[in-house]
């Protein structure tokens, strides 16, 4: 199978637009949405080679890199690997690695390595629903013969979210991922420089990042990380008596932006380098 990987921002999003609508079916309307999201993303999956990468052709002859990929080329995005401890100083960025039990190893990565940096944020959040049903005899109707009793139900909801915020870099020549979480990362490395509190570092590395290594900077996930198709976990139901009058059923959906996030890291990771092989993103 081939896909169309298509690379927004397009130069002309309407012509696009209109010549998905004519490649794909829908309307220009309903492809636009996602061109103006500014996110690469995959979309035409056919069977034949030939007529993806035609259909590639002419979108770039219209203003959007686009390329013919196929399946098996998604699966061969570079390694991803996780820091446990970073420090940085003027020349380079120090990130420490531990496999298991092992010693923390340590490795420097030059600003000028890094082709992208990617920073980015995950939502989930966790949505209950409690029902709780009351049963009430009432006496009066009782004594006149009708129903004894009846069944009144309150519904509350609440909604529990979260967001984790962290920093994908890709290294071209080595072919790696390397991501830097804020929660959970050593900043005892920076010494006299730490700041207090994990994301008051994290906010100095990003910055670190933004102005040592400005060509790779990339902040499209963090604004739109939380918009990304979300992974649904199965709802989970239960059911309680409480005496004999009250039952109270709990309805708990949860969902996670993560793993659409990191489709879009490797997404942005492969269109750059089909775009290194190609400079003008036309090719």
């Amino acid at each position: 199978m081939f896909a169309l990987l298509l690379h927004p921002p397009a130069q002309n999003p309407e012509l696009v637009a209109q010549t998905l609508a004519r490649q794909l079916g829908g309307t220009a309307y309903d492809h636009k949405a996602p061109l103006l999201r500014g996110l690469p993303y995959l979309a035409g999956w056919h069977e034949d080679a030939q007529l993806v990468s035609a259909r590639a052709a002419e979108l770039r002859a219209v203003g959007l890199p686009a390329w013919a990929m196929a399946r098996v080329a998604l699966d061969r995005t570079p390694e991803l690997r996780r820091t446990r401890a970073v420090s940085w100083n003027e020349g380079k960025l120090r990130c420490g690695f531990r496999e298991g039990p092992a010693e923390m190893t340590w490795e420097e990565i030059a600003w000028s390595e890094i082709a992208l940096a990617l920073p980015c944020r995950a939502d989930s959040a966790q949505e209950t629903t409690t029902a709780t049903t009351r049963t009430t005899t009432n006496m009066a109707a009782m004594a006149m013969g009708l129903p004894l009793s009846s069944k009144k139900t309150t519904t509350e909801r609440s909604i529990e979210t979260d967001s984790r915020f962290y920093c994908v870099l890709w290294l071209a020549g080595r072919g790696e991922l390397i991501r830097i979480d804020a929660e959970g990362t050593d900043w005892s490395g920076l010494g006299p420089t730490m700041r207090h509190g994990a994301m008051a570092n994290f906010l100095a590395l990003l910055e670190a990042l933004r102005t040592r290594a400005s060509t790779a900077w990339d902040p499209r996930l963090e604004r739109a990380g939380g918009k990304l198709a979300s992974t649904t976990l199965p709802p989970q139901s239960s059911s309680d008596r409480l005496g004999s009058k009250t039952t109270v059923a709990t309805r708990t959906r949860s969902w996670d932006t993560e793993s659409g996030v990191m489709q879009a890291v490797r997404l942005l990771v492969l269109a750059r380098m089909l775009e290194a092989r190609t400079p003008t993103g036309r090719g």
